[in-house]
């Protein structure tokens, strides 16, 4: 090809990749972390913020107005709204600094200290990130404290308002050489749920096949595409083709569904285009399920769910077998790295607080398969299975525990419990004894030892 040039193929190419859905990048998982004690951990999979949708604009806010700040993703695919129901009693302030023409003082800073907490510094900004806008509204947590004892505002000017002893949960608007004024900060009464009818993308046991027969769905193990058609959509016809191809795949179960009003019309289109899967018949729920209540149907649909149920893509366009598989692989291939098992012990720490055992205890299961050779995870694993009473297996894990890591004196704490409870009360004064020379004064193991050796001198 000549310099300066465009073959016809290449120009077809390129015309090809401009009218993708996504671009390339698009199908990576979206990355979350959160920190604690100065480091961050990896929590997009534990906390359920992995989305795979194509988009890079994420914006924090409280738009329920409950004093904590709630997230906003906005993709191609869809908007989210992230509510945070964190049920902790801590405090915030929020500040408003503007010029005296009422725009916000761009640039201008603030810092603020307060007793436990200490300073804080922000600024008044209207961007965020790539591809985010943000209220020029500054927001800062306080924990427990209950007031700011200082605020320190440092104009672009660089002049500088100072004031003292500020009330926390409130919205203080600030004017330069003016007294702070209190804002109002709406709340809603009830809910995010209750205020937005969401679409809950459920699929019933039982719908209406073409005959009108009522029929069980059959259930899966895997992943499911669940898509929408009519006889009168172009779009669909032009997909079904590749919804075959895919389906011949078995990459994933599929299930048709026909929102046609005429039943005829439906299985006319069925029997002109031949599925080798089953298509059932839509009905008010489950329209309502997927679109929302407005009734609006955009067709064709395609919605891809997990193994786990949870739905990870959808695709309101004409979709390629590529683009489903690639969809379905994305859903199923999540790559874990060592630092989400961290992340996934802290939210199972959080869901046994609740009660909700065996949910954390699925999560500790994924923690331990992603770093198996974590002392830490296997200690945890080894504490659970101790408290249902399952002596053999906690003991394989904190053997494990004292392999990985010979060195750390919690195994053999844990080690010589379990001998104490068995009455081996020499065995388990040993072990204490290992856990005291690795770590002098470690409270568990002098009162084991302790406690041991009363033993001892009773046995004898």
């Amino acid at each position: 090809m000549e310099q300066g040039k465009i073959s016809k193929t290449d120009a077809q190419r390129v015309q090809q990749l401009a009218s993708l859905p996504t671009n390339f990048s698009g199908f990576e998982r979206d990355r979350f972390w959160f920190r604690e004690q100065g480091k961050f951990h990896p929590a997009g999979y534990a906390s359920g913020l992995d989305f795979d949708t194509d988009g890079r604009a994420t914006a924090t806010i409280d738009f329920d107005g409950d004093g904590d700040l709630d997230v906003v993703t906005l993709s191609r695919q869809k908007l989210r709204l992230l509510e945070n129901r964190n049920q902790n009693s801590h405090h915030h302030i929020r500040f408003s600094i503007v010029q005296p023409n009422g725009q916000a003082a761009l640039g201008a800073e603030i810092e603020i200290t307060s007793k436990k907490l200490g300073p804080q510094k922000h600024y008044v900004k209207t961007t965020s990130g790539f591809a985010t806008g943000v209220l020029p509204m500054i927001h800062f947590g306080l924990g427990e404290d209950e007031s700011v004892t200082k605020a320190v505002i440092r104009w672009p000017d660089r002049s500088e308002d100072v004031f003292e002893n500020l009330a926390a949960d409130h919205h203080w608007k600030i004017e330069k050489n003016k007294k702070p004024v209190r804002l109002e900060s709406p709340r809603w009464a009830s809910r995010l749920e209750d205020r937005f009818r969401v679409s809950r993308y459920t699929i019933p046991n039982q719908l209406q096949n073409l005959n009108e027969d009522f029929v069980s769905i059959p259930e899966t193990t895997g992943p499911r595409i669940v898509t929408f058609w009519a006889s009168w959509c172009g779009g669909c016809i032009k997909e079904h083709p590749e919804l075959v191809r895919f389906a011949k795949t078995k990459q994933a179960q599929v299930i048709g569904v026909s929102v046609d009003q005429d039943l005829e019309k439906a299985r006319n289109f069925a029997l002109r285009h031949p599925t080798p899967f089953r298509n059932y018949l839509a009905n008010d729920k489950l329209v309502k399920n997927f679109f929302g209540d407005s009734g609006e149907i955009q067709l064709p649909a395609s919605f891809v769910f997990d193994a786990r149920g949870k739905l990870t893509r959808a695709f309101f366009y004409p979709v390629s077998q590529e683009g489903l598989s690639q969809a379905v692989k994305s859903s199923t291939e999540v790559r874990l790295q060592k630092g989400d098992a961290t992340s996934l012990r802290h939210q199972a720490r959080k869901l046994i607080m609740l009660g909700k055992r065996s949910e954390a205890l699925k999560l500790h299961e994924q923690a331990l398969r992603v770093a198996p050779n974590s002392a830490t995870a296997q200690m945890t694993m080894g504490f659970i299975k101790k408290a249902d009473g399952k002596l053999v297996e906690a003991r394989r894990h904190f053997e494990k525990a004292r392999k990985i890591d010979p060195e750390y004196a919690a195994p053999y704490v844990a080690l010589a419990d379990l001998e104490l409870r068995r009455g081996q009360f020499r065995q388990a004064k040993d072990l204490y004894e290992q856990a005291l020379k690795m770590r002098p004064n470690f409270l568990p193991a002098v009162r084991g030892r302790e406690h041991a050796i009363q033993k001892l001198l009773v046995d004898r």
